[in-house]
């Protein structure tokens, strides 16, 4: 999208300008939000009922809503989490892997997401990577609960095994 075009339309000054902020978006210099005007509170409202929805077993609506998030904000590690989660109770793996990677990015230490992702590429067959992510979830296990420690110490396990020679 070149807003300087060498086709034969002639943009006008409103167009060259929407023109430039769509190859921003499309760069990811800027998001959506930002583009628009939508505050961070704002979108942490959408979010907040986005969870409750979430929570109370509406996964499809939480889904709408957190794609949507995630479209206008592809910046914020909360809502790409959050959809990786998502993603993750419906059996869509490498959706989650891709959502938690990129949650990651942003907030690279963030042991829940790490064990999440571990567990969904564990899930979807990614032993040597799932090892990784788990090891490393665990190794800062104070902010996991001791539930979901046990419950990724056995994924561990499993992932040692399968990826041991025979």
């Amino acid at each position: 999208m070149n807003s300087s075009g060498n086709n034969k339309y002639k943009y006008d000054e409103k167009e060259q300008s929407a023109l430039r902020l769509l190859e921003d978006i499309a760069e990811g210099k800027r998001t959506f939000a930002e583009v628009f005007g939508i505050s961070i509170e704002e979108m942490y409202s959408v979010a907040q009922a986005g969870f409750n929805l979430l929570v109370s077993g509406n996964r499809d609506e939480a889904e709408i809503i957190f794609e949507g998030l995630v479209t206008i904000n592809p910046r914020d590690p909360y809502f790409r989490t959050i959809l990786g989660s998502i993603y993750l109770k419906k059996g869509y793996f490498e959706q989650a892997i891709a959502e938690y990677s990129m949650a990651l990015e942003t907030c690279s230490q963030d042991t829940e997401t790490i064990a999440n992702r571990g567990e969904a590429r564990f899930l979807s067959g990614h032993f040597s990577e799932a090892l990784h992510d788990l090891e490393n979830a665990l190794n800062n296990h104070s902010a996991l609960d001791t539930k979901r420690k046990e419950y990724l110490e056995k994924l561990l396990l499993q992932a040692r095994k399968k990826t041991q020679p025979s």
